[in-house]
């Protein structure tokens, strides 16, 4: 089955393999990436990174930004809220060796929000869109993004959501991670694979990689078959 798996590319960064280690906070280090990556994971991501904490050098920066010469490809995430702070970051993950730089703009937990970072920025989408230009304008290497389909799950439009991804690809990004659940949903009620699909076909020459429900090795080749999506990302599975 794998064999039948198209490869996919962010910039100039292939990946063979379309599913992929999403960041995970507390469990994407190096050790568990290194593991994953015995298991298939061709292309890994770090752990949510504070912005802050990629240029303080001490022993959290080492712990949090630790390379391998056998964990690449791999995005380093970074999650913050000043463009200028998330640039010079965005440049040490670059200098220290990471393929791709990552930006989150969805995590759901409180403490993010409460600090107007990760899925707040759903709420802010001028702030998102100068954030990924900045990034782009620092670092020669891949940007992506990570982001919801709303802030409110009574949002069914989506409107921020179209309005960043289009503002993000026209500033350059090179890819975009959807979770098709609203930040206030978190991860209640199931993902919206449909929005996955409407997503991909609107951005048909864009490589979109999809998350959400992926909890089973079944899931993800449905995911893959159902939405179109250049690549499915394994978190809580």
């Amino acid at each position: 089955m794998a064999s039948e798996l198209k490869p996919f590319s962010i910039g100039p960064v292939r990946v063979g393999f379309p599913v992929v280690l999403a960041p995970m906070a507390g469990y994407t280090d190096l050790a568990y990436r290194l593991i994953c990556r015995q298991r298939g994971a061709e292309y890994c991501t770090s752990e949510m990174v504070l912005d802050r904490c990629a240029l303080i050098h001490g022993k959290l920066r080492s712990r949090l930004l630790c390379l391998d010469p056998g964990d690449h490809p791999v995005g380093g995430q970074l999650i913050g809220n000043e463009p200028e702070v998330m640039a010079e970051a965005a440049r040490a993950m670059e200098q220290i060796g990471f393929d791709v730089v990552d930006l989150n703009f969805a995590c759901p937990v409180h403490k993010a929000l409460s600090r107007r970072r990760g899925g707040h920025m759903m709420r802010e989408s001028e702030q998102v869109l100068r954030i990924v230009r900045a990034v782009r304008a620092a670092v020669d290497c891949p940007v992506t993004l990570k982001v919801r389909r709303s802030f409110d799950e009574a949002d069914h439009e989506c409107e921020a959501f179209w309005r960043i991804a289009e503002g993000a690809f026209d500033a350059g990004a090179d890819a975009l991670t959807l979770h098709t659940r609203s930040v206030e949903a978190k991860y209640a009620g199931r993902a919206d694979w449909e929005l996955l699909a409407r997503v991909k076909g609107h951005f048909a020459d864009k490589t979109i990689i999809g998350s959400g429900d992926v909890l089973r090795p079944a899931d993800a080749l449905a995911m893959l078959e159902q939405t179109g999506v250049d690549a499915a990302a394994v978190a809580r599975g």
